[in-house]
């Protein structure tokens, strides 16, 4: 790949949260979301941000407008700049906005004060030229070996999918999408009731979809919420710290070691679904093909592999008869 492209990468939970943690931010995950209006009395832990993933049209994006990012100093925002990026600049979006609680690591918190005064445009800018970010999301490009010298330019493509993210600021929702001049008030929450903001966000959401009037329904929505794992870990701890002073006999000590039973299984759900996503991570960056094309020698030398391909095309004539006897009966 050459120096300074961003690759396409794969909208995947998996994915969004090995990359934030490339880019040196712990104690966060990203995790799928089916069911928003549902959400957080099932998430579990703090949410900070959604990652909105739609079929871009040019055409349905008029009649919002846009906040001036001047009037808005405290939102970090940054155009797009590059194409491919709009992923790594979403996720971006949730955590250069997210609280002080959240440990940004050093690179983003020297990033965040570096580019504090720059306008929208200037910040895409650190953000493509930061080698730590292209270079996290840049891992998680598919191998490849074709080259396409010719490539297809991406408004010529049949569909071009975009990620903007939604974040709570203040009392106030807003949609950050680097192709727009500012962020745009997606509505408004109780600062009392902070966490009250995923609720109001649904008909931002649901609005979004109704645009395409049911003749799309490819979408992707991801949360960047707080580490299950660190959490579960923690709630394990203090609950054997609170049982440590209990006799044996106390109901209170059998009530804990109940809790701690049910964390306990929670923490190995999560440590599953930890070493899923690593293993899915490693599938993604390995090379398949030596690997095809060494078993097709192979068969091709044992006399299998002419045989293998007429009864492939066989199968696949079957198929294709099956198929319309069905639909013509």
């Amino acid at each position: 790949m050459e120096n300074g492209n961003w690759t396409l990468i794969e909208s995947d939970p998996g994915v969004f949260t090995e990359l934030i943690r490339a880019i040196g931010v712990q104690g966060l995950e990203v995790e799928e979301v089916w069911d928003l209006e549902s959400y957080q009395a099932t998430a579990g832990t703090e949410i900070f941000g959604f990652i909105f993933l739609f079929k871009y049209d040019s055409s349905l994006q008029g009649g919002r407008q846009p906040v001036p990012w001047d009037n808005v100093p405290n939102v970090f925002f940054a155009n797009q700049v590059i194409n491919n990026a709009c992923a790594t600049q979403a996720i971006l979006s949730v955590l250069l906005n997210a609280p002080e609680s959240v440990q940004l690591g050093n690179e983003l918190t020297e990033f965040k004060a570096f580019t504090s005064e720059f306008d929208p445009e200037l910040k895409g800018l650190a953000i493509t030229n930061s080698d730590t970010m292209r270079n996290a999301h840049n891992s998680f490009a598919r191998a490849d070996p074709f080259v396409n010298e010719n490539p297809v330019p991406d408004e010529d493509k049949e569909d071009n999918f975009h990620f903007v993210a939604y974040i709570p600021k203040h009392g106030t929702i807003y949609e950050l999408d680097g192709l727009q001049q500012g962020p745009i008030i997606a509505g408004q929450y109780d600062q009392a009731n902070p966490q009250s903001w995923v609720q109001h966000l649904v008909p931002a959401i649901q609005a979004r979809m109704a645009q395409f009037a049911g003749t799309e329904i490819r979408f992707n929505l991801m949360a960047v919420i707080g580490s299950k794992h660190e959490q579960l870990q923690a709630t394990i701890q203090s609950l054997e710290q609170q049982m440590a002073h209990l006799d044996l006999a106390d109901p209170t000590r059998n009530m804990l070691e109940q809790e701690r039973s049910m964390a306990m299984n929670q923490l190995v759900v999560e440590q599953e679904k930890a070493e899923r996503y690593r293993r899915e991570n490693l599938r993604r960056r390995h090379n398949y093909l030596p690997f095809a094309l060494e078993l097709l020698k192979q068969m091709a030398r044992q006399g299998v592999l002419d045989p293998a391909i007429a009864k492939a095309k066989e199968d696949k004539k079957a198929k294709i008869a099956a198929h319309f006897a069905k639909k013509d009966s």
